[in-house]
C-alpha cells in the first residue's frame, strides 16, 4: 500500500512540476492579465494553460475537406452527364425511329424527305 501512495504522490508533484513561464516571469510581466494568467498557470491542474489550434492538423482537415467536396462535385457532374448523355441517346434513337418510319412512309407515298429535329 505504501508504493501507491507513494505513486499517488509523484503524480500530484509531476502534475506541478512542468511550468513553462520564466523564473522570474512574474516580475517582468506588465499587464494585469498576464500575472493573473501566470497565477492561475501556476495553481494545481493548471487551469490556465495555453494550447493552441494544431496548424498542420487544420490545414489537412481543410485539404481533405476540400477534396471531399470537388470529389462530390465531380459524381455530380458526371451524373448530370450521364443523364444528359442518355436523354440525347433516347431522342436520337427515338428520332432516328421516326425518321425510319417516315422514309419508309414517304417511300411508299413517294413523299420527300423530312430532317428530324
Amino acid at each position: 500500500m505504501i508504493f501507491r501512495d507513494r505513486e499517488n504522490y509523484f503524480k500530484i508533484k509531476l502534475d506541478n512540476l512542468f511550468d513553462i513561464a520564466h523564473a522570474d516571469a512574474f516580475e517582468k510581466t506588465k499587464t494585469e492579465e498576464e500575472k493573473v494568467f501566470l497565477r492561475r498557470q501556476r495553481e494545481p491542474g493548471r487551469p490556465e494553460c495555453l494550447g493552441g489550434v494544431d496548424k498542420n492538423l487544420t490545414d489537412k482537415e481543410e485539404r481533405d475537406r476540400q477534396r471531399r467536396f470537388e470529389e462530390e462535385e465531380r459524381i455530380v457532374r458526371k451524373r448530370d452527364l450521364t443523364v444528359i448523355a442518355s436523354t440525347s441517346t433516347t431522342n436520337m434513337l427515338e428520332c432516328t425511329e421516326h425518321s425510319d418510319e417516315k422514309q419508309i412512309l414517304n417511300s411508299e407515298l413517294s413523299l420527300p424527305e423530312v430532317p428530324c429535329f
